[in-house]
């Protein structure tokens, strides 16, 4: 990749993580070249924030993610993805004072700035089992004045929510790990 030019000396992070622009243009194309078609329904940009935030800014993320969401916003006008989201771990769940928080509202508002209304980023993924269970309970979203969870924010914002991890790998169905929840007991 970089004797071709796609990536560059510090674009990759100590993540392990690369979110370039020529990159991800690059990985789109061979996308679409081994699956052997002209158009992905929905194009994720993984574990973002988790994987940039300990060697740059906030304000440099941003930056960088904008930039993302015009690649995306371009390719879905030549006709490349229909749609784009996020594939995250912690961003959408944790305190808005950690360094990986991610305000789904001004992430909608950016996705707006740069694709208008009709803007492609409508969807999320993130961990959700009886575990992980801070997307419905952590009510760490703004809404407007509101404190909300990322559920209700995706639902209130027009944003598809897919899980992950829904029986944490498989570790919730070994006998015995499955923690109580509410009025569900593990057998």
């Amino acid at each position: 990749y970089s004797q071709k030019g796609v990536i560059k000396e510090g674009d990759v992070t100590s993540g392990y993580h690369c979110m370039t622009v020529p990159y991800l243009s690059d990985q789109l194309d061979r996308s679409l070249k081994n699956l052997d078609v002209e158009c992905i329904d929905l194009m994720y940009l993984h574990n973002a924030v988790e994987g940039q935030i300990k060697d740059i800014s906030k304000e440099k993320f941003l930056e960088n993610l904008k930039s993302v969401f015009e690649l995306y916003e371009q390719k879905r006008k030549e006709g490349k993805i229909k749609f784009y989201g996020m594939a995250t771990w912690e961003c959408f769940r944790v305190a808005s004072d950690n360094p990986q928080y991610l305000s789904l509202e001004d992430t909608v508002n950016m996705a707006k700035d740069v694709g208008g209304e009709n803007h492609g980023f409508r969807f999320i993924q993130l961990p959700y089992n009886m575990n992980y269970d801070q997307a419905l309970l952590a009510k760490n979203q703004t809404l407007g004045a509101e404190i909300v969870s990322i559920l209700e924010s995706a639902v209130r914002l027009g944003i598809g929510v897919f899980t992950s991890v829904p029986f944490m790998q498989g570790r919730l169905l070994q006998p015995g790990v499955m923690p109580e929840f509410n009025e569900l007991k593990p057998s």
